[in-house]
């Protein structure tokens, strides 16, 4: 992930590992740019087919592996990387995180808070 850090007010990189990377890259896009924020929660679901959007506002609130659950049994892919963030990104605390695969955090410099103001 890279974005300005809230916390610091400068640039911000973080890592998270885990099994993203590899059905992201099967979908033939390399990166993924986000600019903006939506007018209520969405998430994304990006596939070979092209990109959507769904309403997430029945996961706004939950935390990351109830969302992560969530997610996976609505886009019906049992294999799908799932980035995903909580309570304290929905509420831009300035360390959020960002988690996938349960247990993998992106967790520096406040990203999981940039993706709680773009909703």
């Amino acid at each position: 992930m890279f974005t300005k850090s809230p916390l610091t007010g400068f640039y911000a990189e973080s890592y998270a590992g885990g099994t993203v990377a590899e059905p992201l890259n099967a979908t033939g896009y390399d990166a993924v740019l986000l600019k903006g924020a939506a007018q209520k929660p969405v998430y994304l679901e990006i596939s070979d087919k092209g990109v959507k959007f769904y309403d997430a506002s029945h996961i706004w609130g939950r935390d990351t592996y109830e969302t992560e659950d969530t997610i996976r049994r609505e886009v019906g892919v049992k294999d799908a990387g799932i980035v995903v963030i909580g309570p304290a990104g929905e509420n831009l605390v300035r360390f959020a995180c960002i988690e996938n695969d349960y247990f993998r955090s992106a967790g520096r410099t406040g990203v999981g808070a940039v993706m709680g103001s773009k909703r």
